[in-house]
């Protein structure tokens, strides 16, 4: 509460990665109020968040919507999701990962279908820098979606698999196509 006025949206996003981390909160007392704040403060400073901020907050919500520790704020991911699309070539391949996990937690809807088209757009233009992992994460949440990956994703992810397998890993080389994997614990 104390410094929540000078929070940034990165550290919006890591203190929503620790609410939902928190193994003994059942979504009621002072946890619940630190939820309320923490919707508030995202709000707040919600465009101003970028790719892997978004992804972070979308997980986490999404997380907490899974344990049934809290219902949800329709409204919060809503706006979530119209940011998210506002800047998707901002994403990186674990933030479109990310964000496309917790959209297929969440439930997935009609409107989305741009901002998934957009995720699908972003992944094909970054393949080269997805891991195996990540590739099949995505996969799983577009299925879960019932959402089919389109031609030009497939295509994308096959060359990022010859290319990988080509050079003996599946992990693209640091410094390929804008540096290393996203950074950090809560860029996951």
């Amino acid at each position: 509460e104390q410094h929540g006025e000078s929070f940034t949206a990165l550290h919006i996003s890591s203190a929503w990665g620790a609410l939902w981390k928190l193994r003994e909160w059942d979504g009621t007392g002072d946890e619940g109020a630190v939820l309320q704040r923490l919707q508030a403060m995202a709000r707040a400073k919600m465009q101003e968040m970028r790719g892997r901020e978004l992804s972070n907050v979308a997980r986490s919500m999404a997380k907490l919507m899974e344990s049934g520790r809290t219902g949800g704020d329709a409204e919060l991911v809503r706006e979530l999701k119209v940011c998210a699309l506002a800047v998707a070539g901002d994403f990186k391949p674990r933030s479109i990962q990310t964000l496309m996990q917790a959209i297929a937690t969440m439930g997935y809807e009609d409107p989305d279908a741009g901002l998934v088209a957009a995720m699908q757009a972003r992944a094909t233009a970054t393949a080269p820098d997805f891991t195996e992992k990540q590739v099949t994460d995505l996969v799983k949440a577009l299925a879960a979606m019932g959402v089919s990956p389109d031609a030009a994703l497939v295509e994308a992810m096959k060359e990022r698999a010859k290319k990988a397998k080509s050079t003996g890993g599946s992990k693209p080389k640091e410094g390929a196509r804008g540096g290393a994997p996203e950074g950090g614990a809560m860029a996951t």
